[in-house]
């Protein structure tokens, strides 16, 4: 249902019951967390430390850490 072009697909998506949020599915927000700790923050650290942006490379591999903490949170 259409309810307007101001409104969102989360904002439509949530009470339509086609998105869930963390608390209601956990086992999602694992999954992407997860994700973030074991291939989106270690790739952009790998492409940091090719061109020697070491500073970039510690962000990204402690971004990776917290993630890994967020996803064993929500075990």
């Amino acid at each position: 249902m259409v309810r307007g072009a101001g409104r969102n697909f989360a904002g439509e998506a949530v009470p339509a019951g086609l998105v869930r949020t963390a608390r209601e599915d956990p086992r999602t927000a694992i999954i992407g967390e997860h994700n973030e700790a074991t291939t989106v923050y270690p790739g952009f650290a790998k492409r940091a430390t090719a061109v020697d942006d070491t500073t970039a490379a510690r962000c990204f591999h402690n971004a990776a850490a917290a993630e890994a903490r967020h996803a064993a949170a929500f075990r």
